[in-house]
C-alpha cells in the first residue's frame, strides 16, 4: 500500500516534470519561429 503511494508520487513528479520540460520546449520553438518571421 506504502509503496504504492510512493510509486503514485514518484510518477506524478516525473510526469510534472516532462510537462514543464515539454511547455518550456514549446514556448522556445514559439519565440524562435516569432522572431525569424517578424526579423525579416
Amino acid at each position: 500500500m506504502v509503496a504504492g503511494w510512493v510509486a503514485f508520487i514518484i510518477y506524478n513528479a516525473l510526469s510534472g516534470i516532462a510537462i514543464s520540460r515539454l511547455s518550456a520546449q514549446i514556448i522556445y520553438w514559439l519565440s524562435k519561429y516569432f522572431r525569424g518571421e517578424y526579423g525579416k
